[in-house]
Parts: structure tokens; C-alpha cells; sequence
């Protein structure tokens, strides 16, 4: 966790350009997840709303930090979503693959990052093909299941490549 580096905080929902935030410089995160915090590099960041929403759920003071960069990058683990290309450069063997059950199917994804609410269930926001992009959504630990060892490579390969293919974010300095 990125410690002593918070600038501002604001709720996605009540974010406004009169805060600072200078893309090379700083990182957004959502302080306090269970295994790593994940930074990301813009606003409308659809994994970052639902880390914030996922913070909210699980009771804890949510909010977004704007931290240092290089702090950040120390700490944290970068988003699949808003910065796939430094996720496959720095970070690919950390990713999480997993199952993702439905009442309809099974689907691959990633586990960006786990919660624990105030009951103490767990739940995870995880990435996952949708169409042509990416989908997202908070998923309860009882849902989510280990892929198979052979298809680890394989399923991490597949969600970066479409986070690559769409992301419409300029990458990081």
C-alpha cells in the first residue's frame, strides 16, 4: 500500500478539474485493498469506479488518492484497464487469472483486486472479455474459482490483448 504519499482524495462521483492532477507526475488509487493496490491513470477508468464502489460496499472510508507516480509504481500494481501495455510490461507474471461463474456460464477473467466487506465475505473486482472490449464487476469470493495451470498464460494473454486493442488512454511516461 502506498503509504504517505496522498495529495488529494476525491469520490469519482464529486471529482471536478479544479483538483490538481498531472498525468506524468501522479496516480489515482483507491487505498486499502486486501492484496495490492491497483493504480490507474484517468478518471473514467471503469476499474477504478468499481474498486471505489467495491471500497463503499465493504465499509471502508472510500475514496481516491492522488499519489505520487513513481510511489505508486513502487507499491501498487498498474490497472489492466487504464494501462494495459505497463501492466504486460511490469507486471504480467502478478496477474491473477480466474473462473468467474455465472447463472448462465463460466467465463475467464482477471482479479484485479479483493475486499472484505463488513461480514467478512470477500469479493473481487475482475476483468473479463465482453464483446469486442472489456467487462468489469464486483464478484463475491464463492464465485470465483482458480483456472487450470495450462491456461493461465493464456487467459492473461488474451484480456491484455483486448485492453490494448481498446484502451483510448495515452500510456504513462
Amino acid at each position: 500500500m502506498v503509504r504517505g504519499f496522498y495529495r488529494q482524495w476525491f469520490s469519482p462521483t464529486r471529482f471536478n478539474d479544479d483538483i490538481p492532477f498531472d498525468l506524468a507526475a501522479q496516480a489515482l488509487i483507491v487505498p486499502r485493498g486486501a492484496d495490492r493496490t491497483v493504480y490507474h491513470q484517468y478518471r473514467e477508468c471503469g476499474a477504478l469506479d468499481a474498486d471505489y464502489r467495491l471500497a463503499e460496499r465493504c465499509g471502508r472510508n472510500a475514496c481516491v488518492k492522488v499519489v505520487g507516480l513513481q510511489a505508486a509504481r513502487r507499491h501498487g500494481a498498474p490497472c489492466v484497464m487504464c494501462l494495459p501495455k505497463e501492466a504486460q510490461a511490469r507486471y504480467i507474471s502478478k496477474l491473477t487469472p480466474c473462473l468467474i461463474s455465472t447463472e448462465s456460464e463460466i467465463r475467464e477473467g482477471i482479479l484485479l483486486v479483493w475486499r472484505r466487506d463488513r461480514n467478512g465475505m470477500w469479493h473481487g473486482v475482475v476483468l473479463f472479455q465482453e464483446g469486442d472490449g472489456l467487462g468489469r464487476e464486483i464478484v463475491p469470493a464463492d464465485r470465483l474459482r482458480k483456472t487450470a495451470p495450462d491456461r493461465r498464460r493464456d487467459i492473461v494473454s488474451q484480456i491484455l490483448r483486448v485492453s490494448i486493442a481498446t484502451s483510448n488512454c495515452p500510456p504513462l511516461e
